[in-house]
């Protein structure tokens, strides 16, 4: 089940023990949300013309993470795009170590598809049943050839 822990544009929602998901921090207040909820890791999928194009926001954010001590992962991923099997993979190796040292947030601009997608690869590699991840979370959508490019890397895995 997911618990919203924030009603503000920047979304917050609990997937698992440890990890955190939801759209791209912005500002110094969302980068003081992640950390007032624990969050020592962050794994972001936007690529930089996500936070740095014209008209865009995110920047900032960056830097405050770096000033909170907040480790990022940059897995830049094309919006709409499948993830490589390497990114997922190194997601999936981020993951498991962050919530052994604290807690993780996945995201992407929305928190959706790329998101859901590196959650559906992270459940997978646990052992848990990824029909059960909409139900889970239901904010989570990640689009049909995400799925695919999930799905080749865990047959590919090992």
């Amino acid at each position: 089940m997911t618990v919203i822990l924030s009603e503000t544009p920047f979304n917050l929602s609990i997937f698992a023990p440890g990890v955190l998901f939801g759209g791209n921090p912005l500002t110094c207040d969302d980068v003081a949300k992640l950390v007032a909820n624990g969050v020592t890791h962050l794994i972001d999928l936007r690529e930089q013309w996500e936070w740095m194009g014209p008209g865009r926001d995110g920047a900032e954010a960056i830097l405050a993470l770096e000033d909170a001590n907040v480790e990022r992962l940059w897995l830049p991923t094309c919006d709409g795009g499948n993830p490589t099997s390497d990114t997922l993979e190194r997601a999936v190796l981020f993951i498991d170590a962050a919530v052994v040292a604290g807690k993780v947030f996945v995201h992407c601009r929305a928190g959706r598809e790329r998101t859901g997608a590196v959650l559906l690869a992270w459940t997978l590699s646990r052992g848990g049943d990824a029909n059960r991840l909409r139900e889970r979370a239901p904010l989570l959508r990640p689009l049909a050839g995400q799925q695919q490019a999930v799905y080749d890397w865990w047959r590919n895995r090992f």
